[in-house]
């Protein structure tokens, strides 16, 4: 059974944006950044929308021990 709680605030958006989240506008062609603990596949749902929104493109590759994400145009 779940407990109802009361009075828990929602946070804010800036906090859930993935657009701020990960470094999408600060990358170049060629530039990488990794992610600990992640599938590409999550990470490239957040690559995805950020390109929908930007014209840019990006790629995300499983590693050992997370996912790299590549910007590609």
């Amino acid at each position: 059974m779940y407990e109802v709680q009361k009075n828990i605030p929602i946070p804010s958006a800036a906090k859930t944006d993935k657009r701020k989240k990960y470094p999408f506008d600060e990358m170049d062609v060629g530039d990488s950044f990794f992610v600990a603990n992640m599938t590409a596949r999550a990470l490239s749902n957040s690559s995805q929308w950020h390109a929908n929104k930007t014209g840019k493109k990006f790629t995300c590759a499983t590693e050992a021990d997370g996912a790299r994400c590549w910007r590609v145009a």
